[in-house]
């Protein structure tokens, strides 16, 4: 993966034969007169043949300008496989899921709510709309050391506000279970909901990083990895589930779900390291509030954390309203319904994101760079 990466400003299709054209060039400057000496009359004289090998080289292809569609044709299809092998592996992990029966997948999904929904908000949602175009902006490699200061200022201000918003939904998060999001659930649910929403909320200590690190790769148009990390997110998951289908209620088995999904989190930023590592971005402890693309960050965030607050209001409210769904005619054996209810409306939604995610989300991903270094250049 770290060859399919795209490392440079330049893609290797468009600088394709230009360096035998540039060696040819050199070689027949070297045979050209001199230039510099001056004519009899004082003045400087260039020869037809120097004028003609300087109308050659500025035809040749400048490596200062963002390139097209060979980059972005490979950029896209390392985003799409990505985003293919993580479907995938989110089919299969709601399929695990789902193996654990509706009275654990229902409070367990009723649990990563809010902490999703908390992280879009703060971070994930910025990704295409303010840190891949920000960050863009310092994908120069004279200024890699100023983009290196500005995501670690970002990555270390993730983490300090996740760890407040953390120990804050230790404490309020039985009243939100309860009046909120999973009203409809039997007392039981609740608790268990309330349990896991606890453990899973720590998990944006690394989510919400993650999110700001794979902002920086796409701007550096290193897509492989950042692509392909997420597939470690569901296999965290999968492998909570496994343990609690194997463990039940013995040394804690229960909660192997909400375990699973710090573990999957860590994981992501498990597989970013070698892009990192790549790109020379290594951790930094930095805070450094005044850095003036912050600032810039904020403005371009602003509308989309308002369409987010919108969104997020009513998705509460459409899962606050699944947990008191009357049981359907066939399930009317079951005294409540509503954990069986918001699990089948998950999956469901599951199935109709597949395809959104596997095409329109890489092709968004993929061109970012590209048309904000075509925008920074004037090429609209």
């Amino acid at each position: 993966m770290a060859k399919d990466s795209i490392d440079k400003e330049v893609s290797p299709v468009q600088l394709e034969g230009t360096s035998a054209e540039v060696e040819q060039i050199a070689d027949r400057v070297a045979e050209l007169p001199d230039a510099s000496k001056p004519s009899e009359d004082g003045e400087t004289v260039v020869p037809a043949e120097v004028e003609q090998v300087v109308d050659n080289a500025a035809e040749l292809p400048d490596a200062s300008k963002p390139s097209g569609r060979g980059e972005l044709i490979k950029s896209a299809t390392l985003v799409m496989l990505g985003n293919l092998g993580s479907s995938l592996m989110g089919m299969l992990r709601q399929s695990f899921v789902a193996s654990t029966g509706a009275s654990l997948s229902g409070p367990f999904f009723g649990a990563i709510s809010p902490a999703q929904k908390f992280n879009d908000f703060l971070v994930n949602g910025s990704v295409g709309g303010a840190l891949v175009p920000t960050f863009n902006d310092f994908a120069a490699p004279e200024r890699r050391d100023d983009l290196r200061r500005l995501v670690f200022t970002l990555v270390n201000l993730v983490i300090l506000i996740m760890a407040v918003a953390s120990l804050i939904f230790l404490v309020i998060a039985p009243w939100m279970v309860s009046n909120v999001l999973e009203p409809g659930f039997t007392p039981a649910q609740k608790l268990l909901t309330t349990q896991y929403a606890r453990i899973i909320f720590f998990s944006l200590m690394a989510l919400g990083p993650f999110a700001v690190l794979q902002g920086a790769l796409y701007a550096r148009k290193e897509f492989g990895w950042a692509a392909f990390a997420i597939t470690a997110y569901h296999v965290g998951i999968i492998i909570g589930a496994i343990i609690t289908s194997l463990l039940g209620e013995y040394f804690l088995g229960t909660y192997g779900l909400a375990f699973g999904v710090i573990l999957g989190a860590v994981g992501q930023i498990g597989l970013l390291l070698p892009g990192l590592r790549k790109q020379r971005l290594s951790y930094m402890f930095v805070l450094d509030l005044k850095h003036p693309a912050i600032r810039r960050i904020l403005k371009l965030y602003i509308p989309i954390a308002f369409s987010y607050i919108v969104s997020s209001a009513i998705a509460i409210l459409d899962q606050s309203l699944a947990s008191g769904t009357p049981c359907a005619s066939f399930m009317s054996t079951m005294k409540s319904c509503g954990a069986s209810n918001y699990s089948a409306m998950t999956f469901a939604t599951t199935l109709i994101q597949f395809p959104i995610g596997l095409v329109a989300a890489a092709l968004g991903f993929a061109v970012l760079p590209t048309l904000t270094s075509h925008a920074r250049e004037g090429e609209m």
